[in-house]
């Protein structure tokens, strides 16, 4: 399981070991194009924060 596998650097986890390990049992990866204006980069805790309080859980 990714979670309890020790995929982690300096104590973060990151999304591209996901993408092997989902080639390795079979799956597919797909990509598509986003418009800049849709995608929200969530890297450092104020980056979260900044778009919580833009989009507020149930808002």
């Amino acid at each position: 399981m990714y979670g309890k596998g020790g995929h982690s650097e300096a104590g973060e986890q990151y999304v591209a070991p996901l993408y092997d390990l989902l080639i390795q049992k079979g799956g597919k990866v797909y990509i598509s194009d986003i418009p800049e204006e849709r995608v929200h980069v969530l890297g450092t805790p104020e980056e979260l924060e900044q778009y919580m309080k833009h989009f507020p859980a149930g808002g």
